[in-house]
């Protein structure tokens, strides 16, 4: 992994001034350590520790590679944080003040804002206090823009670093690897917040088990509550966390002492004291508001999205009533809390894989909830000791406890099932798509919308051109609503350019109702999937005025074979893209008057159509050719690569 960051570094060498140091030290010290492993047959401590320092620099130039390339802010609960950092450092309450103003300000795509079934747009804190207090010290450094990322980077680094030290020596080396691994590193630098609570939970999560116990003479015997604390502070995730923990302690307690609830009590009242600690000033200035906004994930109607089992209605059409995935996910999560504390002996070291599994149910189950996890559960499955030997119980206990927990099993399977089975009341059927010609997006469609419930529906559209979903469409002709048992043709608009679907590799039409929580799908719109390659695909010598050039399109397919087929209509055209904005090309295509684009032909037998170009006059700025196919009632598709040619008369003075 160190030498493959080397070999990543290197590609921004002219982006970053110490990119091309990094990577031919990443290349000498990775290549260096493979041939002393190979050669002594150990890894020792100094070697470990060179190759973490150097894991460090590689993700350092990474991120910074990664964050010149798009300088934009990935979510909006990282510009919603920042903002509200440069609120609290100037001593005004973020919780209430609108955060809608960050999402232009820190130019947060329109793909990565949360969207609600009912039309809106969640526009406040979504975080405990801890989320946005953390950006606070950089912004005043003078930090601004990338604050909020750089001090995720830097906190995501200091997480593994802490890993690796606490982790056993024959497992510590795998956190270097996570450190460089890119699903990691394009969440980091891409806005994914969590980072910033993983140092916390490493730190709560080495041997909580010591937790209360006379016996252990390291800080685990008091730190893990404080850590969990500040944790729970920055971000919801690890609130399921310490509802395992508080159970686990209570758990090993029983088996040191038998009032063990003195020390689960103590461990609950010590993270929820910390939590009041960082959150109490601004919980106090307005209960209703702050309990409103850390409650955001949970209480309002969010869109649905991630890599969980939601993604059987999203991309492949299946259920559709959003309320049974909310419902598998809270069995999911109450079944892996009663199989832990019922099955202690055998889920001590997987408990947090329990909670990742969990995630993966509700409609909203991100990646970044079910992996993020991942650095802190290996701390806890390494540096736990065995589990105690369970007391003796009855078989009717036994046996009431299972039934208990299968049922709760048995309701997430049901809920789960009927997620993907039952399906929602409207259904969508397209029938024209409007494109933006060469900028090659779909602006507007026309589409059938059936309402088979009993009540009229106002749905909201949306696209999904590829694992995220667009803002909402503007309806612009149709009804807004539709009838019960009623058909209605509707058009929808896109509002941004930012929500048009590209016309190459398809897009999915949706449709939300709040009340009930429904999504509802159209089949997956794949416009011509052909495309055309035009030659020559470069024309690297002046070209003179009057002197003619042929031209070929040739129609291949998605995977680059040529399309034997006759028939098929190109349309070729050219325009100059000049210093000052688009002008008309005034070359002549197949003896048409100069200018004329774009020009029209036919393919032979071979899926080639021939074009004769001539230059008719010079031009300062080169001309620019593309092709594409014409096919009746759709939007023109499988836009050729773009050849330019500089035309210039015989003699003419070379520019500059």
């Amino acid at each position: 992994m160190v030498i493959l960051a080397g070999a990543r570094s290197w590609g921004g060498l002219l982006e970053v001034r110490s990119a091309l140091v990094v990577s031919m030290g990443l290349f000498l010290l990775g290549l260096s350590s493979l041939v002393a492993i190979w050669t002594v047959q150990r890894v020792g401590r100094a070697l470990q520790l060179a190759l973490l320092l150097g894991a460090v620099a590689g993700f350092a130039v990474l991120a910074t590679i990664t964050i010149l390339h798009s300088p934009t802010y990935g979510t909006d609960e990282i510009a919603f944080d920042q903002y509200a950092a440069m609120f609290a450092l100037h001593g005004v309450n973020p919780y209430l003040q609108s955060m809608a103003p960050s999402l232009s300000f820190f130019h947060v795509p329109d793909v990565f804002r949360t969207y609600l079934l009912n039309g809106g747009v969640v526009g406040r804190l979504s975080y405990p206090a801890g989320a946005f207090l953390a950006y606070v010290p950089s912004l005043a450094l003078g930090m601004h823009m990338q604050a909020a990322v750089v001090t995720d980077s830097v906190a995501w680094i200091v997480g593994i670093v802490l890993a690796w030290w606490l982790l056993p020596r024959s497992v510590a080396w795998v956190a270097p690897l996570m450190l460089l691994s890119s699903v990691y590193l394009g969440y980091t630098a891409g806005g994914v917040s969590d980072t910033l609570y993983l140092p916390l939970l490493v730190v709560a999560l080495w041997r909580w088990d010591r937790y209360g116990d006379g016996t252990e003479r390291s800080w685990a015997r008091w730190v893990g509550p404080v850590a969990l604390g500040l944790a729970c502070s920055i971000k919801q995730t690890p609130w399921f966390v310490a509802v395992f923990l508080v159970v686990g302690v209570a758990l090993e307690a029983a088996s040191r002492d038998p009032r063990w609830w003195r020390v689960a009590g103590r461990y609950f009242a010590v993270a929820l004291g910390v939590f009041a600690a960082v959150n109490l000033p601004y919980a106090l200035l307005d209960p209703v508001t702050w309990s409103r906004s850390v409650l955001v994930p949970f209480i309002s109607p969010t869109e649905p999205g991630g890599q969980g089992l939601v993604g059987l209605t999203m991309f492949e059409h299946l259920g559709g009533q959003l309320r049974y995935y909310t419902l598998a996910g809270a069995f999911a999560m109450v079944a892996a809390l009663a199989a832990f504390a019922n099955w202690y002996q055998y889920l001590k070291r997987a408990w947090v894989f329990l909670i990742a599994l969990a995630f993966f149910w509700p409609m909203r189950s991100f990646g970044s909830y079910m992996i993020m996890l991942l650095p802190a559960a290996l701390i806890a499955t390494t540096t736990v000791r065995d589990a105690p030997t369970p007391r003796p119980r009855s078989a009717h206990n036994i046996r009431l406890v299972r039934f208990g927990v299968g049922v709760v099993l048995v309701a997430s399977l049901c809920s789960a099932v009927a997620a993907v089975t039952l399906s929602p009341s409207l259904s969508l059927r397209i029938l024209s798509e409007g494109s933006t010609g060469e900028m090659q997006t779909i602006d507007y469609l026309t589409m059938l919308v059936t309402n088979t419930s009993s009540h009229p529906v106002h749905p909201h559209y949306a696209v999904t051109p590829t694992g995220q979903i667009s803002s909402f469409w503007n309806v612009v002709g149709g009804p807004s609503s539709v009838a019960a048992h009623a058909s209605a043709r509707v058009t929808v608009e896109a509002p941004n350019t930012q929500s048009m679907p590209s016309i190459n590799g398809g897009f999915i039409v949706d449709a939300f109702t709040a009340h009930p929580a429904q999504m509802a799908t159209s089949r997956n719109v794949h416009l011509d999937q052909q495309s055309t390659v035009l030659s020559p695909e470069d024309v690297n010598h002046r070209q003179f005025v009057a002197r003619p050039l042929t031209m070929h399109v040739q129609v291949v397919n998605r995977i680059g074979d040529a399309v034997l087929r006759r028939g098929v209509p190109i349309d070729l055209g050219q325009v100059v893209y000049g210093q000052s904005g688009l002008a008309f090309g005034e070359a002549s295509i197949n003896g048409q008057p100069e200018g004329q684009s774009p020009v029209e032909a036919f393919t032979n037998r071979a899926g080639v159509a021939t074009f004769t170009v001539t230059g008719v006059q010079a031009q300062e700025a080169p001309v620019f050719w593309q092709a594409w196919i014409i096919r009746p009632n759709t939007p023109p598709s499988g836009y050729s690569n773009t050849v330019s040619i500089q035309y210039v008369v015989p003699n003419q003075v070379p520019k500059g």
